[in-house]
């Protein structure tokens, strides 16, 4: 009867070891399936297939290069004249996208586009070498900034001037710096610059003036500005230039009026800046009649009653002003 009862208690002890065993192995095998579904999870929530990421992109549909028609464009009529850009003009733009970069400034460089030049012929402003590019549909939000005369150098915060010598139509066009800056999402954009800077008109009045020849300097007139684009903003800098030839507006000239015009920097003129006036025979200077404070897209015009003697003398008195010369005490 006694080896019979152990071999029952060995029995009973071999099997709860056994199930100790089954437990543990049991156990471990839960814990590696449990990793081995994490991980699986952890992979399947951040990997996107090809397919997938195609399905999310913006349908945009074809790209296409903005055009800016001869039509379209011009320059504002803040003046009496000088409002329309002529053949073989080139115009810089820069442009942001508002929509990438959550706001319409300018920066150094990198834009989405930066001062790429539009040269107007007879199709309009055709790009020199790179377009500005659009979307059909789902547009991009762009701002412009259009600058006359293209500047291959410039950046949003620039130095412009004038040239001293306008009595070329060619170098007086080029002193007339006008800026725009404009958001649109069209394809077909359209632009209308402003003028940053000033004009200074004077205008001669007689009998018979038409038969004499006569030029109109301006002196102690400052020609160059700072720029900020991003304020589109003009500032006077530098030193007075001793002498400004003025054009002369010929389509305006008559056997009674003579108009001569230059185009200057923004800026406050003191009776010590003046004009000379020139014939054959004299040389005449004339100060300005009052100080003034010219600003952007202005002009201030200067009449003058002027006679001419038989021998070229010249006799000139002020017969008043117009437009643009603010009064300063």
């Amino acid at each position: 009867m006694q080896p019979q009862f152990w071999n029952y208690m060995e029995y009973r002890y071999l099997f709860s070891n056994m199930k100790l065993k089954f437990l543990y192995i049991f156990c471990l095998l839960g814990i590696t399936l449990s990793c081995t579904q994490e991980q699986d999870f952890s992979q399947d929530d951040t990997s996107i297939t090809p397919t997938q990421k195609q399905e999310t992109t913006i349908d945009r549909g074809n790209r296409v290069p903005v055009r800016f028609y001869d039509s379209n464009v011009s320059i504002a009529t803040s003046r009496a004249t000088d409002s329309a850009f002529e053949e073989g003009d080139a115009i810089g733009i820069f442009v942001v996208n508002k929509g990438e970069t959550k706001t319409d400034s300018l920066v150094a460089s990198g834009n989405y586009a930066d001062n790429l030049e539009y040269r107007l012929d007879t199709n309009g402003f055709i790009p020199v070498a790179d377009s500005i590019w659009q979307y059909e549909k789902m547009k991009l939000d762009l701002v412009y900034y259009a600058v006359y005369p293209y500047i291959s150098d410039i950046t949003p915060v620039f130095t412009f001037s004038a040239f001293e010598d306008q009595t070329n139509h060619y170098y007086y066009t080029l002193s007339d710096l006008s800026c725009q800056k404009k958001e649109s999402k069209d394809c077909n954009v359209s632009l209308a610059l402003n003028h940053m800077m000033s004009k200074i008109v004077v205008r001669l009045q007689g009998q018979n003036i038409d038969q004499s020849n006569i030029s109109v300097t301006l002196t102690d007139m400052r020609l160059s500005a700072n720029v900020n684009l991003n304020k589109m903003e003009v500032t006077a800098t530098g030193s007075a230039t001793p002498s400004i030839k003025c054009e002369e507006n010929t389509s305006l000239a008559t056997s009674t009026e003579r108009v001569f015009h230059a185009i200057i920097a923004p800026q406050t003129l003191t009776t010590a800046s003046g004009l000379i006036i020139r014939t054959p025979a004299e040389t005449k200077s004339v100060p300005l009649p009052r100080a003034c404070r010219l600003t952007s897209g202005k002009q201030w015009t200067l009449n003058y009653d002027i006679v001419i003697d038989a021998e070229g003398y010249i006799y000139v008195s002020f017969g008043g002003d117009e437009e643009g010369g603010q009064h300063v005490d």
